[in-house]
Formats: C-alpha cells, structure tokens, sequence
C-alpha cells in the first residue's frame, strides 16, 4: 500500500502532548515516560518551519466521475480528434469531480 503524505498543525500536536504529560503526571506516571513526552516536545519545538504549502485536495483519476476504465471523459479535456485522453488511476487534474459515494471503486 502506498505511504501518504500528510500536512499536521504542529501546534496542535504539542497541545496534546502537554495535556498527555499533565495527565500522566497526575496518575503519578513512571518518570521515564513523562521524559520521553517532554524530549518529543522539545523536538517538536525545535524544528525548523517550512513555508506553508498552497495545497488544495484533489481527486484522482480513480475517485473521478469522468474516470471510466482508463480513459478521461470530461467534457473539458479531449483530444484534437474528439478522443478521450487515457489516464492512469493516480493522475488527477483541475477538472476532476468526485464520484457519488456508490459510484466510487
């Protein structure tokens, strides 16, 4: 199965882990298992930040209600020839519409 990227609010993440860290003190916690929490605190906070990504979702070829059996039927994607473009299932583009959740594969 293919590993997906994900975007997470650092920020958030910390938050939880704080709250976590308070919690376990509060259950008289083993001391090594507070440390580990405040050493991924520290970590976190200590990771330089990327500029945000402009990222949108998009919907793959695969998830696409124009998509059908390897070839694109959007109306506003077509061949000089009248002919559909053939895309593989990971392809997306700026057209691409979400099939109704019972049409989705």
């Amino acid at each position: 199965m293919k590993k997906e990227n994900r975007m997470i609010d650092a920020d958030e993440l910390v938050e939880w882990l704080i709250k976590a860290r308070q919690h376990l003190k509060a259950k008289n916690a083993h001391q090594s298992a507070i440390y580990a929490i405040e050493k991924i605190i520290d970590r976190i906070k200590a990771m330089q930040t990327v500029s945000p990504v402009d990222a949108v979702e998009v919907v793959r070829c695969e998830k696409c209600k124009w998509h059908d059996f390897g070839e694109c039927g959007c109306p506003d994607i077509e061949m000089s020839d009248g002919s559909h473009l053939y895309t593989d299932f990971e392809y997306f583009c700026a057209y691409g519409e979400r099939r109704c959740d019972n049409d989705n594969m």
